[in-house]
């Protein structure tokens, strides 16, 4: 970059960083108090990349008001550069940083000579080939996207003119386009390495769209629009070896037909390049004008709810998979309206289908059915699994062969569709595979997971719920990697890459998680000697990236220590290379630690405690508890203070605010949520008051969604709480039992307490008592506690009539309450300004109660007993 300009950069960089990191020698630090209008000076720090051999790193701080900064790091050196408002900035090995700046411009900044050049009115770039070619993208009004292609020099080598659409393929050095020019499209190929441009369709009034290469191949495919009214499009085939095009028309191979071609999904093109995968949905224009308006008539007797048959019946419910032959010019619909497709087998010569018909209405949200397997080449269809569930974590499949691993009665099981074969490859390791007999109960029954196939399909790496195992995909041998169970230590690998392989003759870097504590780390597992230690401790550890020659960087944080990124060399100690927020110092942050609890069986159970700034142990504070399931967990997580929260919750703002936070575990037994929670709840409070810092008369009780249904019935059973807050929380669970779900598929809500987060593990008829037990509306006579409820208006997932009800009956029964309804709002607030204003409000609501502060006006007027 120019001088002057990188020394201003860094100056400007000092007068950020050093009042805060030096304070004046012998004045006593005066710890400032936070408010709203302070919050905007927190960022976010995201680690981006690393650079091929580790010399340089580049990251990002976030902030609300949008004053965000690209840093650039040379981390042999310890020297940062600072690009305010620069963005995707992108690495060409060791030679060119890129990055656009706010005036469009793509400025490159030379890693070895430390200038910069600019190339101007840039909106997107690309470096192909490791930064061989530079890509810039720009749109020009009513003309399409300019693009110009330079050589790693800056010279221009090419420009393209007039682009609508464009795509990289993944080798780096093609581009498939897409031009328009007086309401005429064309496509076409660009290669980089010959600069030759070669169109690949005629001129024509139909756009083109949808631009999709093969994975590691030349050949693509793409859409043409040819009726914007009725969306029906054609499908196009372009083969790179002999430059063919080949073309598919569903109309002309079902005249009259209602199907379309979906848009939204992908497209793909098999491995070996000669069949083409998209999704056939019905017409929306057709499926308006099939509207019954008769009388809606559900049986009794129907596999599926009215809304679901009735969509089925009319062909609109179910997604076809179709696969197109190119070169016979064949397709196959590879499911009917009562089959879905699960996915397609690693070669590609098999579907998966699966039905669930058969077992009719079910209590769980992954229900079981009946699998099959379509032969693509034939279309054949035979059985493979009766009864088996369509979670997909339990059925994966092997990317080098048609083989399909599946996991049932325990164990995990691999079917060989060409010889008809299935395997247990586990039932000889004495070990469980599944949550199901951890002591608290799941939410949800499940697999602890697959981590992925070997390259060449011989081997297999499964977790267990602490371990890491390789198998032999042939069921031959079996060797546990990691020794975490004998460490109360879960191992899991890092950011494994979509596709699920691995090399045996390749290291790969795994996270590891204390049980007891949540200390983290990273480690290096090589097949050979197992697990070598990277970095661990009480923090909380991630953002890993590595180089190729084995340098570490990573972000470490803990509750009262901003996140800061570390690097790791060899075996040396890890250096620090950057500190978020450093201004914190002047506020003062509390600490945090972990709190153990017995629940009434004896289990000892977690729970995280946050202290409140400037804590002084001669004094009592108030306390927020804030639940859901599982919160212990957040132990080491570092939150900025904010007003923009989608639950109106933000616990480093209370504790800024002189509130302790708790963050219990919660132990569940079968049959008894709300129950389970009060029991747990309580003796984590109790276990913090022994501490002898919280006034007992002063503590506040916090949850959504789960947690709001667990905070209604808790303050149904105890005064232990002086306030409490409960957002888009079930108040009656009969009710929301008998509910149909308003959340995609139209489907009851049974399985939620049945088989998921209620944990009642059986009907309402059959548990009569322990729903009536559990149940927040029936107990409301002994609420003595203030409720702040809120909900949004349009909640999808929990409706917020939950909250009328128990509104209602808490003003039947003369009970302290206001209720906050937000219009057009979901589950979750996503409006700034309703996310500001919720957490304002709780805040308030809180204050008022636990810290007797009777500002807020709408709180005294709306719990009055005048």
């Amino acid at each position: 970059m120019r001088n002057h300009f990188r020394i201003f950069i860094l100056n400007l960089l000092n007068l950020w960083i050093l009042p805060s990191a030096c304070p004046c020698m012998g004045q006593a630090r005066q710890m400032m108090h936070a408010t709203e209008d302070d919050y905007n000076r927190w960022g976010t720090l995201e680690l981006k990349s690393i650079s091929d051999k580790g010399k340089w790193i580049t990251f990002e701080m976030r902030y609300e008001n949008a004053m965000d900064t690209l840093f650039l790091c040379n981390t042999s050196a310890n020297k940062t550069y600072a690009f305010p408002k620069g963005k995707d900035g992108k690495f060409a090995g060791e030679k060119t940083f890129a990055f656009l700046d706010p005036k469009s411009n793509l400025q490159l900044f030379n890693l070895n000579s430390l200038k910069t050049a600019f190339l101007k009115d840039v909106a997107n770039y690309e470096l192909p080939r490791g930064g061989k070619f530079i890509l810039t993208s720009s749109a020009r009004q009513n003309k399409g996207r300019l693009l110009i292609l330079y050589n790693d020099s800056g010279k221009v080598l090419y420009t393209l003119d007039g682009i609508a659409e464009y795509v990289l393929n993944s080798q780096g050095d093609a581009l498939l386009y897409t031009t328009k020019e007086n309401n005429c499209y064309e496509a076409g190929v660009f290669h980089f390495d010959k600069c030759n441009r070669a169109p690949i369709t005629e001129k024509s009034p139909y756009k083109l769209f949808k631009l999709t290469w093969q994975d590691n191949e030349r050949n693509a495919v793409f859409l043409s629009l040819r009726d914007s009214v009725s969306n029906k499009t054609e499908l196009h085939y372009y083969r790179a070896r002999d430059n063919s095009l080949f073309s598919f028309n569903l109309n002309d191979k079902k005249p009259g037909t209602d199907l379309i071609i979906n848009p939204k999904l992908p497209l793909q093109i098999s491995k070996d390049g000669k069949k083409v995968f998209f999704t056939l949905i019905r017409n929306r224009e057709a499926d308006s004008k099939s509207k019954n308006e008769t009388v809606e008539v559900w049986n009794g007797n129907d596999k599926s709810l009215y809304p679901t048959r009735s969509k089925a019946e009319n062909g609109a419910e179910t997604p076809k998979k179709t696969v197109w032959f190119p070169e016979t010019d064949s397709f196959l619909e590879l499911n009917g309206n009562e089959h879905f497709t699960f996915g397609i087998t690693g070669r590609q010569d098999f579907a998966v289908i699966f039905n669930k018909k058969p077992y009719g209405l079910q209590d769980k949200y992954y229900e079981e059915a009946d699998f099959y397997l379509k032969k693509l080449n034939s279309g054949s269809t035979i059985s493979f699994l009766k009864k088996q569930s369509i979670d997909p974590a339990q059925m994966k499949f092997d990317p080098s062969s048609n083989r399909i691993l599946y996991y049932r009665e325990k164990n995990w099981q691999i079917y060989d569709p060409l010889n008809g074969q299935h395997i247990n490859l586990t039932k000889s390791a004495k070990i469980s595979w599944d949550n199901d007999s951890e002591p608290s109960i799941r939410s949800q029954f499940g697999p602890y997971g697959y981590a992925g196939w070997s390259i060449d399909g011989k081997n297999i790496l499964l977790y267990d719920q602490y371990d890491i195992w390789l198998f032999a995909a042939d069921g031959s041998y079996s060797r546990r990697l990691t020794k975490g169970r004998e460490k109360n230590i879960s191992f899991r690998l890092n950011n494994h890459s979509l596709n699920k392989t691995f090399s045996m003759a390749e290291d790969f870097t795994l996270q590891s998680r204390n049980m007891k504590d949540h200390s983290t780390g990273y480690h290096v597992l090589s097949f050979k000697l197992r697990e070598k230690l990277i970095v661990s401790g009480s923090k909380k550890f991630e953002a890993l990236l590595q180089s190729q020659n084995n340098i570490f960087a990573y972000t470490s944080q803990t509750y009262n220590k901003p996140p800061r990124i570390e690097l790791k060399k060899s075996d040396a100690n890890p250096s620090v290379l950057f500190e978020s927020n450093l201004h914190q110092e002047k506020y003062g942050y509390g600490k945090s630690e972990m709190v153990y609890y017995h629940n009434t069986t004896g289990e000892k159970v977690k729970s995280a405690l946050i202290y409140p700034a400037g804590f002084d142990p001669s004094k009592k504070y108030p306390m927020i508890v804030y639940i859901y399931e599982n919160m212990s967990n957040l132990v080491n997580n570092y939150q900025n203070p904010s007003m923009q929260s989608t639950i109106g919750f933000n616990i480093t703002n209370y504790t800024l605010n002189g509130y302790f936070v708790l963050l219990p575990d919660i132990f569940y037994k079968k049959g008894n949520p709300g129950i389970s929670a009060l029991e747990s709840v309580q003796s984590a409070v109790n276990a913090v008051l022994m501490k002898g810092s919280v006034d007992s008369n002063r503590i506040g009780l916090y949850g959504h969604s789960f947690g709001g249904y667990e905070a209604n019935f808790i303050i149904s059973q105890t005064g232990l709480f002086a306030a409490a807050a409960s957002g888009a929380g079930i108040s009656d669970i009969i009710t929301y039992y008998f509910n149909i779900s308003k959340n995609g598929v139209a489907q009851s809500e049974m399985w939620r307490f049945e088989s998921q987060q209620y944990r009642m593990r059986n009907s309402l008829f059959e548990e009569k008592e322990n729903y009536l037990k559990n149940n927040p509306l029936l107990n409301i006579g002994k609420v003595s506690t203030p409720l702040l409820l809120w909900s949004g208006k349009e909640d999808r997932v929990v409706p917020y009539t939950q909250s009328v009800s128990y509104y209602l009956a808490l003003r039947r029964m003369k009970k302290p309450t206001v209720m906050l309804i937000y219009p057009k709002e979901d589950h979750n607030l996503k409006k700034h300004e309703n996310q500001a204003d919720l957490s304002r409000r709780m805040m308030e609501w809180f204050d008022y109660f636990l810290k007797d502060k009777k500002t807020a006006e709408w709180i005294a007027e709306g719990t009055s007993s005048d």
